[in-house]
């Protein structure tokens, strides 16, 4: 008997600061990145000029030059943060090393995106330079406003963490 799985995109916000480890998804397992080869770690430092960037989001490769994240990532006291403080790392299952760093060239949030609420919560990441294609990189395939789930459909979410609640945080996919 197979399963039908359907693989939903999910923005996972990995905010290492400040957030206790009951409120975060865990029990998860390790995974490969050619299995999410869509997956992107999102690096700040609000220091644009220094080189220890930490991941703290999550993205989905939209086109060779398009990232989907969420708006909120990307706001500091109500304030949109430069997109010289942030970086993607595209092709690797660690969220510290491999795969290939991107600067960030713009960040566009919704029109309409609150802050308080969080209603709109979505924004599109331009790269510098075009993200290259592999095995380990690849766009998602975004289902059409037409696609239904159904009742007791499994679905799953990808994102960087922990895979189970400790004091250490492993940054893997």
């Amino acid at each position: 008997m197979t399963t039908k799985m359907l693989i939903v995109f999910a923005i996972i916000i990995c905010v290492i600061k400040n957030i206790n480890a009951q409120s975060r998804i865990a029990g998860g397992q390790i995974a490969d990145i050619t299995q999410y080869p869509f997956a992107t770690s999102l690096l700040y430092n609000q220091e644009a000029t220094a080189t220890n960037f930490e991941q703290v989001c999550g993205g989905t490769i939209l086109t060779n030059s398009a990232i989907l994240s969420a708006a909120s990532c990307f706001f500091i006291n109500n304030q949109i943060t430069p997109p010289s403080t942030w970086r993607a790392r595209v092709g690797s299952t660690s969220s510290i090393t491999g795969g290939l760093q991107h600067i960030i060239s713009a960040i566009t949030t919704h029109d309409e995106y609150s802050t308080t609420t969080r209603v709109n919560d979505v924004a599109i990441l331009r790269t510098a330079v075009n993200i290259a294609f592999s095995a380990s990189v690849q766009p998602a395939y975004i289902a059409g406003g037409a696609y239904r789930l159904s009742l007791n459909d499994q679905v799953m979410a990808i994102g960087w963490g922990a895979t189970v609640v400790s004091t250490i945080f492993i940054l893997v996919l």
